[in-house]
């Protein structure tokens, strides 16, 4: 009888399947998968086929948006105030600057967008003095304790000249916030222009500097 459970036995393991015991395909399944992974696998360049059509990136596509939104927002701020956005625009030599400057009373405020990768930008300038000839020690620490007070805006300065500045995100623009930022810096400006002028004799702001006609401007786009 012994003989008989033998082969009774063997009979059983010819009949189990490998995967019921093992957890691993038999070679059989595994081709199966293999067959079915490589159809999967994307066409390479050599495959004829549908040409694709290059695709923009998202990134430069959604600068380009806020760039165009900032432009919107700041005409329609000239045009509410009764001026030519297009009479306004001033040459640069960045491709990424545009600029527009205007005068406020008597305060000249540049108008920048600034296009970049990182995120786009609203940059304002108003050129205020130029750097007295004397007492430039005491006058810097004058433009520092003048920072110190300011809110939305800051003094800074480009070769021989002293600027009040802003710069704010074009992400979430609008025209009243344009318009307060734009009116906010242009009085800032007018009173420290002032206290610089009185305190240090230093050279009022003018279109061209006293002496110096081939002189390089932040209004030229050459920062």
């Amino acid at each position: 009888m012994a003989p008989k459970q033998d082969e009774t036995k063997k009979q059983q393991k010819k009949a189990t399947p490998h995967t019921a015991t093992s957890g691993t395909p038999t070679k059989a399944t595994s081709t199966k998968k293999k067959a079915k992974a490589e159809n999967a696998q994307p066409p390479n360049d050599k495959t004829p086929g549908k040409p694709k059509k290059p695709r923009k990136n998202a990134d430069n596509e959604r600068q380009e948006l806020l760039i165009a939104h900032g432009r919107m927002v700041i005409e329609q701020f000239f045009r509410s105030a009764g001026l030519n956005p297009d009479e306004l625009l001033q040459e640069t030599d960045q491709d990424e600057l545009t600029c527009w400057g205007y005068l406020w009373t008597e305060v000249h405020v540049w108008v920048y967008l600034v296009q970049q990768k990182t995120g786009s930008q609203l940059w304002v300038l108003s050129p205020m003095v130029y750097l007295p000839e004397k007492r430039r020690e005491a006058f810097y620490k004058r433009c520092l304790d003048i920072n110190h007070t300011l809110s939305q805006c800051a003094v800074s300065t480009y070769n021989d000249r002293v600027y009040l500045s802003a710069m704010r995100p074009l992400e979430g623009l609008e025209l009243m916030g344009l318009a307060q930022l734009l009116e906010h810096l242009s009085s800032m400006s007018q009173a420290v222009a002032s206290d610089l002028h009185k305190r240090f004799e230093a050279p009022l702001f003018k279109e061209v500097p006293p002496g110096n006609d081939d002189d390089d401007t932040l209004h030229h786009g050459t920062h």
